[in-house]
């Protein structure tokens, strides 16, 4: 605020107030694009231009149906919906068919373009940066290799010592309730 004690002229004062606040106002809160951000392309390649200006003239109807609902303009409006809906479909049909036509040798393709119509992405490989075992933080691949190595390896006879088995002596046969390992042999 100390930059407007320095001017004397109150319309100065008020543009320099003015010019601050609107810096730190479009800093603040930049002007973002619309929802596609121009993305509709990229996803999918099989609207063309002329489909692409047909669906914007479908959402204008639209919109001119919501601001003057009338008769007229839902039916054009629905018109407009069925004419697009179908090119979209008959066109993404032919796209699909297109490249599964030009890539009939290449399985690898083939499957990578199934994969991207499920939406089955690669899992990313996640590095294992630090592991805590037996209450120590262990770091390094090859520490970490052994920690787990070393899990591993002796998980089995930690649940063997865990499990405790009590057979009646009077009875050859164990009671309802107990558990006999037989994977861990005595």
């Amino acid at each position: 605020w100390s930059f407007l004690l320095q001017i004397d002229d109150a319309s100065e004062k008020f543009e320099a107030f003015n010019d601050r606040y609107s810096n730190i106002y479009n800093k603040s809160f930049p002007v973002v694009k619309g929802k596609n951000g121009g993305r509709c392309a990229e996803s999918k390649p099989w609207i063309l231009d002329w489909l692409r200006c047909a669906c914007a003239r479908k959402n204008t109807l639209y919109q001119k149906f919501v601001r003057f609902p009338s008769q007229d303009n839902k039916n054009k409006y629905t018109k407009m919906k069925k004419f697009c809906a179908k090119h979209i479909r008959l066109a993404k049909r032919k796209y699909y068919n297109v490249y599964f036509e030009r890539y009939n040798s290449d399985s690898k393709k083939q499957w990578q373009m199934i994969n991207q119509l499920l939406n089955r992405n690669k899992k990313s490989k996640t590095k294992i940066g630090k592991i805590i075992h037996n209450g120590n933080s262990i770091s390094g691949n090859s520490n970490i290799a052994e920690a787990f190595n070393d899990y591993f390896t002796n998980i089995a006879q930690k649940l063997k010592d865990k499990i405790t088995c009590s057979i009646n002596p009077k009875s050859s046969a164990p009671s309802e309730n107990t558990y006999t390992p037989t994977m861990f042999p005595d």
